[in-house]
């Protein structure tokens, strides 16, 4: 009885916030395609890296992100953003999250699934409605 005690308290304290369902752990680099369409835009088109901190905070950087018919960039420079946020994994494997473009002073909210046993996130953006985009982060 001790034994199963004292492994159920190191499981709550190593990654409370996102260990969900067994095997739905995330946590380290994943490479990451968003597609879809935002307001002002049309189509938005990219990719990036995103590193997940296994308490529930992810960072990375999104890049080649072309929207509409153009790819942003300065002088030739193809446009990258920093990207922040948070994830909540539930015991079922689904998530939600919160995640900011910064140069773009842009933040978003979705769903998604997490599998592969964490290898593997689909997402889809919830908030604001008005901006359709899906995406894929495999792990690295």
């Amino acid at each position: 009885m001790r034994m199963i005690s004292l492994a159920f308290m190191m499981t709550m304290l190593l990654g409370a916030q996102d260990t969900g369902a067994r095997g739905c752990r995330v946590d380290g680099g994943y490479a990451a395609t968003l597609t879809g369409t935002a307001p002002g835009f049309g189509d938005v088109n990219g990719t990036g890296v995103i590193e997940a901190d296994g308490n529930g905070n992810f960072t990375g950087t999104v890049g080649g992100l072309s929207l509409g018919d153009r790819i942003i960039g300065a002088g030739g420079q193809v446009f990258r953003t920093a990207v922040t946020g948070t994830y909540k994994i539930a015991k079922d494997c689904t998530l939600t999250f919160t995640m900011t473009f910064v140069a773009l002073n842009t933040t978003v909210e979705g769903q998604g699934t997490i599998s592969a046993e964490g290898r593997e996130a689909h997402i889809l953006v919830t908030s604001p409605t008005n901006v359709k985009l899906t995406g894929v982060a495999r792990k690295q």
